[in-house]
């Protein structure tokens, strides 16, 4: 599994946010990163860059992890498993984004509801589910 992520590097955020305004657009003022939670306690170090390559940008982060039974239901991208977020490795990785202090934002089906229930302790700061539609 890949320990790199996604991410927008400051100079291309600034520019995008510049031309927006110049334009009279929507303005750029924060974003919601990915990082694969999935590499365990190894997700810290990539936080960590992503942040930094966002020049204070990134506000937090979403995982994709919906999923459900019914096989009518279309697979979201990146078909994550049914107990994704009960993974021990996942967990490692999601404690790090507590460690940070980053929001977190859950993009799941209703069957993942519990288990974003379940994640939301102290310290974790804020959330953000969104529900997935069909």
């Amino acid at each position: 599994m890949r320990t790199t992520t996604w991410a927008m590097p400051r100079r291309c955020l600034t520019e995008l946010a510049r031309e927006s305004e110049r334009r009279g657009g929507a303005r750029v003022s924060r974003i919601v990163g990915f990082v694969d939670l999935r590499v365990g306690q190894r997700a810290g170090k990539v936080i960590d860059q992503a942040t930094d390559l966002a020049g204070g940008y990134l506000v937090g982060l979403r995982h994709v992890a919906g999923w459900d039974p019914d096989p009518k239901t279309p697979v979201m991208r990146g078909a994550p498993p049914s107990a994704l977020m009960g993974d021990p490795e996942w967990r490692a990785g999601f404690k790090e984004l507590v460690d940070r202090g980053l929001p977190f934002d859950a993009l799941v089906f209703h069957p993942q509801l519990g288990d974003v229930r379940d994640l939301a302790v102290p310290p974790t700061r804020s959330w953000l589910v969104t529900p997935a539609s069909i």
